[in-house]
């Protein structure tokens, strides 16, 4: 003790402070993993899908099973939070296209992770800032680690929906034929899904998944209605109440897509001039930002020059 009591003294204040930062966040590392083993169900019993055909799930070599555990029992402490956010980032997960029912799980255990990572890389500016400069840096890197994840989570669902909606009225004409050429609609999801993947992998995938849920034994309306679900687009949604009205009432499916493909189509034309609409708005703001200054400078550099060089050689 006494040796620990002249190895401290001999620290500078600095260096303690970074020595009680580091212990406080082996602390928070610690009472996290202890409340692992009391944690309540994860959010992945409310999101998980009905049914996860063989080949749906995550590629088990991809990343380190140890890795995704310990992630996952990360994520159950985090997942203590309000109904709203946990639903909000289910929501998110599904539209970015992971479906693993351990995806919640993960992905907080992924924010936690930041969040300790931030307190790690915060605690040693103690040494070279001063304490207030040194908490402020180390809640910005610990705010860093913890809503960066977040961040990117959205930024990748929105990619994916885009992608999803530019692909749809493709899709839907594909259906179409193959319906009309008397394939019937569970065969004409799969023989679709193998042709839209030229184009766009995601809604391949996504067919794919309706198919292999039909394929073991689900229904085929809760199978389109969870196909709304994973993508979040108001289109797809329609579409499928379209497909559940048809079968409901004994109406033509093939009459119906035909329909539908035709407003796709429309709205996709739309959605192209309202962008090209928006181009002149968007161009006007970049020239005034970057065009504008630059043309200033090249038609007052000359003159300014000019009168630089006149009034050194002291000309009236």
């Amino acid at each position: 003790m006494d040796l620990l009591s002249e190895l401290w003294a001999r620290l500078g204040a600095g260096e303690q402070a970074a020595v009680v930062g580091l212990l406080i966040t082996c602390a928070l590392a610690a009472w996290g993993l202890s409340g692992l083993a009391t944690a309540g169900p994860g959010l992945s019993h409310r999101i998980a899908p009905p049914i996860r055909p063989r080949g749906m799930d995550d590629d088990p070599g991809a990343t380190s099973a140890t890795m995704r555990q310990l992630a996952a029992q990360l994520g159950r402490l985090s997942q203590r939070t309000g109904e709203s956010d946990a639903e909000e980032i289910g929501e998110l997960l599904l539209h970015a296209g992971y479906w693993s029912t351990r995806a919640p799980e993960i992905f907080e255990g992924l924010r936690i992770t930041g969040l300790l990572a931030g307190l790690t890389l915060g605690a040693p500016s103690l040494v070279w800032f001063t304490l207030a400069n040194a908490g402020l840096f180390t809640l910005l890197c610990s705010g860093l680690g913890y809503y960066l994840p977040l961040w990117i989570l959205r930024v990748m669902a929105r990619s994916r929906r885009e992608d999803l909606l530019e692909s749809f009225p493709d899709a839907v004409d594909l259906l179409v034929n193959s319906v009309e050429a008397g394939l019937g609609l569970d065969a004409s999801f799969r023989r679709v899904a193998e042709q839209i993947e030229t184009v766009s992998t995601e809604m391949g995938r996504e067919l794919r998944r309706v198919h292999a849920e039909v394929t073991a034994g689900l229904d085929r309306n809760v199978a389109l209605q969870n196909l709304a679900d994973r993508t979040g687009l108001a289109e797809i949604r329609t579409w499928v109440q379209m497909m559940i009205q048809s079968e409901r009432y004994g109406s033509s499916i093939a009459a119906t897509l035909r329909t539908y493909a035709h407003v796709t189509r429309e709205k996709r034309l739309a959605r192209a001039e309202e962008l090209a609409g928006q181009a002149g708005t968007k161009l006007t703001i970049t020239m005034i930002t970057f065009f504008l200054p630059v043309l200033i400078v090249v038609l007052m550099a000359p003159v300014a020059l000019e009168i630089a060089m006149d009034m050194g050689r002291g000309t009236p």
